[in-house]
């Protein structure tokens, strides 16, 4: 009988079985979203992306139904601005329905993320968002150059600009300590890669970057604001600062708008 370690609440807990997870699904004292790792394993999953438990999902929360719409005059408008169809399974609950357009604006402004579950009636089953044919990449740059007006008020100007940045960066939550790298910064957050998942989504966590010759070195408090699995059992966070020195965000937001200025190595180390 298979056994599975999950990560809950930033707690490893297991040896469980499907059984036990089970129950405890049901109790709702656990996320359908939660990851797990099977014994003999060294790939951490989402529960749902076991068919144990996407079967026991499918029986316990069925798909909702939808009234048909009313035709409107231009198709593809109506199809983005007035069909809600989009789900999206956040934790244990349950949001929606959304128009695609809604579903667009919930990814920029970072409400809902790439990793987490969506299903729409023209879907055989929940998936991952990022597996989802309507919002590759591609399709929602080419939606953004459009020249629409009405879609073109959907995007907006990132806040704070980023740039790419690879640093050695420490993390830590008063228990433990990982080394990671880092992928972008900017001076509302940092991007980083561990090699396990080892954070959960609203996690705060303390952070040291250690920066070379175009940004100095600092500590920061932040909130875990996504995470997405990579290749090699690696995971991808995105965390923004909840606590940082103001110079250091000026020192940041100057390295982030001319990042190959270099004009920042011979700066003093900042600290919160």
């Amino acid at each position: 009988m298979s056994q599975f370690y999950l990560m809950h609440e930033g707690r490893k807990l297991g040896p469980l079985s499907r059984e036990e997870i089970l129950q405890k699904l049901k109790a709702n004292s656990l996320s359908w979203t939660c990851y797990c790792l099977e014994e003999g394993s060294s790939n951490w999953r989402v529960l749902l992306e076991d068919e144990y438990f996407l079967g026991a999902f499918k029986v316990l929360n069925p798909s909702p139904g939808f009234e048909m719409e009313e035709s409107v005059s231009n198709e593809y408008l109506g199809n983005l601005f007035q069909t809600r169809d989009w789900h999206v399974l956040k934790g244990t609950e349950q949001l929606g329905p959304y128009t695609y357009i809604e579903m667009v604006k919930l990814l920029q402004q970072k409400k809902i993320f790439e990793f987490e579950f969506v299903w729409s009636p023209k879907m055989s089953g929940w998936s991952r968002l990022s597996q989802v044919e309507d919002f590759n990449p591609d399709r929602i740059r080419a939606l953004k150059n459009s020249g629409m007006n009405e879609i073109q008020e959907v995007f907006f100007r990132r806040k704070h600009p980023r740039a790419p940045l690879t640093a050695s960066i420490l993390v830590h939550n008063n228990k433990e300590v990982w080394k990671g790298s880092t992928k972008e910064v900017g001076p509302g957050g940092v991007g980083f890669v561990l090699d396990a998942m080892k954070l959960e989504l609203g996690q705060n966590i303390f952070i040291h970057l250690k920066a070379g010759d175009d940004l100095p070195s600092f500590n920061a408090i932040a909130t875990v604001v996504s995470l997405f699995p990579i290749e090699d059992s690696k995971t991808q966070y995105g965390v923004k600062f909840t606590k940082i020195s103001q110079n250091v965000q000026q020192a940041i937001l100057t390295f982030a708008e001319n990042p190959n200025s270099g004009s920042l190595g011979a700066a003093n180390n900042f600290v919160v």
